[in-house]
Order: C-alpha cells, then sequence, then structure tokens
C-alpha cells in the first residue's frame, strides 16, 4: 500500500473503520518493463541525489504527509523568520517511480529534522533550489531577498510539477495575502482575546528577529537581534539567547487561542511560562500592524517523543523516573483545568518538553 494523502482516509483516520473502499497494495509483478518506463532508460533517472557541493539552500523539516517543505537560503545571511516554505504537488503520489525514487512514502511519515535531510525528496528539492537560484543569475540574490522583505508572511515557493530532471521543474511564487488578512492588529488584541492591555507581553517586529532552525509547523527557533533600529522595540541583554517562536501559517484561530490561554492562566511549575514578547509584522495589505506569533523560552533538551525511545533502548526508563514524570503531568493538566477552566485534547510527546 502506497501512503499519501488519497489512503490516508482509509486507513488511518478514526473514520477509516466505516470506509468502504478497500486499499490493496500491489504485488510485485513479473512482467518485464517496456523500455519507455525501464530505469535503464536515461530518460527515467535522475542525475543525482548527493548534496551540492556548496549548497545555497537547507531543509530542516518537513509536514503535510510529505508535500511540505521547510526550505532555508543559506546565501542570504541572517533572516527574519518569515517561513517561506516549498510545496511539492500532491499529483506526484500517484507516479510510482517518483515515489520510489525519492522516498516518498517515508516522507509522508518522517518528521525528525536529520532523517528528513536525508530522503530523497529533501535532496531532489534542494538541488532543484540550487538550480533555480543559480539561473537567476547575479539578480538572484537581492531579488530573493526582495522576497523575503516584501512578500506576506508564510508566502509559499510552489513547485507546480515534479520531475525527474530538475531543470523541467517549474517554480512560482504564491503571496498568502490571505493569511495576512486574518492577523489581528495589535491594538485590537485586547479586545479581540478579552485581555487587558497591562497583561499584554512587548512586541517586538519580526525583522529584528533571526531564525535559527525550522522544529515544525508551529515553531521555529529564533535570535533577537542585538541592535535594533527603533526606540520602541525591547532590547535584550542576552542576544545569544534562544527564544521558540509560535506562529502559524496555515490559519490564525488556534494560534490566538493558545495565546488567550497562556496569557490568562496563573503560572504552574510543569506549564510553559506566559509569552515573553508579541511578535509583529506591517502588513502592506490593510496597512495594519497584525500580530504573527509570540515568543516563549527554549528548551534545549526537547520534547519527550525525542527521549523516549533513546532512555528505553540504553534501559535509563525506570520506573521512578516515569512515576515522576506522571506526578507532573498530572499536576499540570488539574492546573490548566481547574484554574484555567480550560479543555486541553492535546497532551502528547510533542508537547511534553525536558526543562
Amino acid at each position: 500500500m502506497e501512503l499519501n494523502s488519497t489512503s490516508i482516509h482509509h486507513v488511518i483516520h478514526p473514520t477509516a473503520a466505516f470506509s468502504e473502499t478497500r486499499v490493496l497494495s500491489q504485488p510485485p509483478t513479473a512482467e518485464l518493463s517496456p523500455w519507455s518506463a525501464s530505469q535503464l532508460n536515461p530518460k527515467n533517472r535522475i542525475d543525482s541525489l548527493a548534496l551540492p557541493q556548496n549548497p545555497l539552500w537547507r531543509i530542516d523539516g518537513c509536514t503535510g504527509l510529505g508535500t511540505q517543505y521547510y526550505a532555508l537560503p543559506l546565501f542570504l545571511g541572517d533572516l527574519p523568520p518569515m517561513r517561506f516554505d516549498v510545496f511539492i504537488p500532491e499529483e506526484a503520489s500517484s507516479c510510482l517511480l517518483l515515489r520510489e525514487l525519492l522516498d516518498l512514502n517515508a516522507a509522508f511519515h518522517t518528521k525528525e529534522g536529520v532523517r528528513v535531510r536525508r530522503l530523497g525528496v529533501s535532496i531532489h528539492i534542494l538541488r532543484t533550489l540550487q538550480a533555480w537560484t543559480e539561473a537567476l543569475g547575479k539578480g538572484g540574490a537581492e531579488s530573493l531577498l526582495d522576497m523575503y522583505r516584501n512578500h506576506p508572511f508564510g508566502s509559499r515557493i510552489i513547485f507546480e510539477n515534479l520531475e525527474l530532471d530538475i531543470r523541467k521543474i517549474r517554480i512560482t511564487i504564491a503571496s498568502t495575502y490571505y493569511l495576512e488578512k486574518q492577523l489581528l492588529a495589535l491594538s485590537r488584541l485586547p479586545s479581540s482575546l478579552g485581555i487587558p492591555q497591562d497583561r499584554l507581553p512587548a512586541a517586538v517586529d519580526i525583522f529584528h528577529l533571526k531564525i535559527v532552525r525550522q522544529l515544525h509547523d508551529s515553531v521555529c527557533i529564533v535570535r533577537i537581534r542585538s541592535s535594533l533600529e527603533h526606540q520602541n522595540q525591547p532590547r535584550t541583554e542576552e542576544p545569544d539567547r534562544l527564544w521558540v517562536l509560535k506562529a502559524l501559517t496555515s490559519g490564525t484561530k488556534y494560534l490566538y487561542t493558545e495565546l488567550r490561554n497562556l496569557l490568562r492562566l496563573e503560572p504552574h511549575p510543569h506549564v510553559i511560562t506566559r509569552p515573553t514578547h508579541l511578535v509583529t509584522k506591517y502588513c502592506r495589505f490593510g496597512g495594519k500592524i497584525g500580530v504573527v506569533g509570540f515568543l516563549l523560552p527554549f528548551h534545549s533538551r526537547g520534547s519527550l517523543r525525542d527521549h523516549l525511545p533513546r532512555l528505553h533502548v540504553h534501559g535509563q526508563l525506570n520506573l521512578n523516573k516515569q512515576l515522576k514524570w506522571a506526578a507532573q503531568l498530572t499536576s499540570a493538566v488539574l492546573h490548566v483545568r481547574e484554574r484555567g477552566h480550560i479543555f486541553y485534547p492535546d497532551l502528547r510527546l510533542d508537547n511534553v518538553l525536558l526543562a
């Protein structure tokens, strides 16, 4: 069975139990492939799946069932976390040859950055972006830098097609004005969230942040620039400190709900602290100062999802540690429910961090 967006509804969602569609794997056939479809035919081969010697881009991870990739241009220096991800067409799932050569079945479920970078599709994307950037010529760097400065937050680098030959892949930029239209204006945030003005954190412009790494769809690691141009921007005494930026490119509803809950909730030793900054951006569409996301302290130990397998393999997941963590989680959930009056439905390993 191929793992793609069409099969997920029949095998993964809870409603799959009621699906009347049968998803069958295709057994190998003993028939010889015609020359037009044979891997011995040069036109059916990928030129290379080796990383460029001097890569101009980096892939930090993927989401969207293997269709959305976090790509960062390395040749532009320090960049704000504008989240211009690469999207490949879902139609690529229908080509069995591409799925096999580019590890698209593995990309469907792989989330960890190091493993994603090893996949054939990630290297294929990098080589395509490399050729695309070089084809732009001398003005390419300036035009891409202009894109990061002037396009809306969360704009998309779209691969219109996916081909064996990277020179045949067409790339377009889609400006997500619809996303910036959803952003709440900083001036309207207190009334929209029901939060007093004096409880809001200080605001920092997104262009005063530097992205370090994208962890997953809603979280990236950033630094606050040490020299801020405007006096009304908060200064930090720790220019090398890492922060987590929570922001969504798919929509804003869940982001603002989480922001409101964190600002309302009383502090607790096992619940993430209140946001330290609101991250804003000037929106050309409407001329407002929109709230893109918020900053939280970065916990370098990562989540339980990353640590539990290693602890289990090395025999370090003893009963005392499990009971201690279970008690802390129970205490945190009770606090959220009883003191915050919040129903929390997302208790999973990704959301449990180690201090």
